[in-house]
C-alpha cells in the first residue's frame, strides 16, 4: 500500500474520543483528536500511505463542528500586533 490514498470511515464517542475502524486492521482505533487519529493509523498500518482520508460520520462531523466553535476567535489587529511584536496600546 505504498503511497496510496486510505479512506477510514471513522465516529466519535463521547467515552472515547474519535472512533476508527481501519480496514486492514482487526481493532479499531481511538484518539482524542482527528490528527492523533490520522497518525495512530500511519503507525499501526506501518507503511509510507501519505494520505489518509478521514470520512467523519453525523457524530465526528458534530464533535468536529462543536470543537471549531468553541474556539476563541482573535481579532485580526491582535494577531499583526503579536506577529509584529508591537503592543496593542499604540507605539511606546
Amino acid at each position: 500500500m505504498s503511497g496510496e490514498r486510505l479512506e477510514v470511515c471513522m465516529t466519535f464517542d463521547s467515552a472515547k474520543g474519535y472512533v476508527a475502524m481501519v480496514p486492514d486492521l482487526a481493532e479499531s482505533l481511538t484518539a482524542l483528536s482527528l490528527d492523533g487519529l490520522r497518525r495512530r493509523i500511519g503507525a499501526a498500518l506501518l507503511s509510507d500511505i501519505v494520505d489518509v482520508r478521514l470520512v467523519l460520520d453525523r457524530a465526528a462531523r458534530g464533535d468536529r463542528d462543536r470543537r471549531g466553535r468553541d474556539r476563541p476567535v482573535r481579532r485580526i489587529s491582535v494577531l499583526l500586533a503579536s506577529r509584529l511584536n508591537l503592543a496593542l496600546d499604540g507605539p511606546a
